[in-house]
């Protein structure tokens, strides 16, 4: 159960981090 959600908890972060960083990465091209 531990590993599946840390598993979880990195998807959300990376999608969270992505969203995040998505507009930005635009704008810089």
């Amino acid at each position: 159960a531990l590993l599946e959600y840390k598993q979880t908890a990195v998807d959300r972060y990376c999608r969270h981090n992505y969203r995040i960083d998505a507009p930005f990465s635009v704008e810089r091209r």
